[in-house]
């Protein structure tokens, strides 16, 4: 029963194709199928693409489980008992491979618009927006209280949720959720990939100071034309 236990022939249009393949050995090194997953969702127009980051998401899915599994043994084996940081740098190669990146989001027309080509060409920006094993860390041990259930909420955020532009290749994007409102940052690097950046609740009434606080933080000609400096968001 549920969604998963249905086929996976014409009736299933916004499941990745290598999300269905038998006997994929992900297991051990879910990286190598997440890979070739991503390839596949980044080509699809926004709709499909929305769809398709969903099925990743979706309950039950033991690729998903087995990436938090590694991000969690990860974070337990090298920052025990730490409670919070400012950044996690996998430098292990092999570590970051095996894991992969998740997709989390896809950038609909509105936010893909407000990103620039990447230098030096006329491409037009990534739409897939990738959760990387270091970020991933990081939000384990920084917000603690967020679960699988939370980065559901993800894929169609950018489309429906409100969008602040920060600098040049980083938007913020808050959308009410439950009691909550659920703030995300994504970036956009040199080589045009996108990345999550950090994703965490906060309060209705706070929305405003937390603007306020995310462009000081990563657009520094912000806080001269509004008025002052701001203490960063924690």
């Amino acid at each position: 029963g549920g969604r998963r236990g249905a086929g996976t022939g014409p009736d299933r249009p916004g499941r990745p194709r290598q999300l269905t393949e038998a006997g994929e050995p992900y297991g051990a090194a879910p990286g190598r199928l997440l890979r070739r997953i991503c390839e596949e969702i980044e080509g699809l127009d926004p709709g499909a693409g929305i769809a398709a980051v969903r099925e990743v998401l979706d309950e039950p899915c033991p690729l998903l489980d087995e990436f938090f599994r590694q991000v969690r043994d990860y974070r337990d084996r090298v920052f025990a008992g730490v409670e919070r940081v400012r950044s996690v740098r996998i430098e292990d190669q092999t570590v970051e491979d095996r894991i992969g990146c998740l997709p989390v989001s896809f950038l609909g027309d509105r936010a893909r618009h407000a990103l620039p080509p990447p230098p030096g060409t006329k491409t037009q920006p990534a739409r897939l927006v990738l959760l990387s094993p270091e970020t991933a860390v990081e939000q384990l041990i920084n917000h603690p209280c967020l679960s699988v259930v939370d980065y559901r909420k993800l894929p169609g955020l950018s489309e429906r949720g409100h969008m602040e532009v920060l600098g040049s290749r980083h938007l913020a994007f808050f959308r009410f959720f439950d009691r909550y409102r659920h703030k995300a940052i994504v970036k956009q690097t040199s080589r045009n990939e996108i990345y999550l950046v950090s994703h965490h609740r906060i309060q209705t009434a706070q929305v405003p100071e937390e603007i306020r606080r995310t462009h000081t933080q990563t657009h520094p000609e912000w806080r001269v034309a509004h008025g002052g400096a701001h203490n960063n968001p924690t």
